[in-house]
């Protein structure tokens, strides 16, 4: 893939190439950044397309990605370190939560969950709320 960088220092148009290892890998997903983004990118594509958007499904998808990881990684396998993935999965999910929120523009106000009948139905966006 080729994609055009503007040097800030010369206003010069460069070309950079780069290839698909320069996105996500097993070690992204292995960062709590790269594995929130993977559980709001999961989340945000369910609800835009298939209009499907429950509050447990940012969640179980970041257990699983830490229970994954947990599994995955040398080392002993031994009760607390499913603990840790129990936690670690806890703190995915708080990210990628706070993430969509960010990206939703706004909180939800008394006057949105007063009105939230008269939104059953509606076409939802991207980075909506969940």
């Amino acid at each position: 893939m080729i994609l055009t960088r503007i040097d800030t220092a010369t206003s010069a148009v460069k070309m950079v190439t780069t290839n698909q290892n320069d996105f996500f890998d097993p070690k992204t997903l292995e960062s709590l950044g790269g594995s929130s983004i993977a559980v709001l990118l999961v989340c945000n594509a369910a609800q835009n397309i298939f209009n499907f958007n429950p509050k447990w499904l940012a969640l179980v998808i970041s257990i699983i990605i830490s229970y994954t990881i947990a599994l995955t990684t040398n080392g002993e396998h031994d009760a607390i370190k499913y603990l840790i993935a129990f936690f670690n999965g806890l703190l995915i999910w708080s990210t990628a939560v706070g993430g969509n929120t960010l990206s939703s523009g706004r909180g939800q106000t008394a006057a949105d969950k007063a009105n939230f009948t008269s939104q059953v139905g509606t076409k939802r966006t991207f980075f909506q709320k969940w």
